[in-house]
């Protein structure tokens, strides 16, 4: 087990079953972090993991629409209202719907 304070240490973890290859086992990891993440840094950071890890299995839309959610959290430090990852992703499924928002 972990000391669920130091959340650096589970995400060493992930990233050494980044750098070996082995996805699964990278998701699973990643997965297993949410419930120790109190810090708005880790959840971008856990985020930022799960983005790449779609980005590897070729789901581009969910791994872009993670990227943002990870930069939300990175560079705004704020309390995201219920339902705000759902709803992020719902309104930025794809890169083309979010350009299309940038452009209104």
């Amino acid at each position: 087990k972990y000391n669920p304070v130091n959340i650096e240490s589970f995400f060493e973890v992930v990233e050494t079953h980044k750098m070996s290859g082995n996805l699964d086992k990278m998701k699973e990891s990643i997965e297993s972090l949410y419930d120790y993440i109190y810090e708005e840094t880790s959840l971008a950071r856990f985020y930022r993991n799960l983005g790449f890890y779609y980005i590897e299995k070729e789901n581009y839309d969910l791994a872009f629409s993670l990227y943002l959610i990870s930069l939300e959290y990175q560079y705004n430090n704020f309390v995201p209202p219920k339902n705000f990852v759902l709803d992020l992703l719902a309104a930025y499924s794809s890169p083309l719907n979010y350009m299309k928002k940038l452009k209104n």
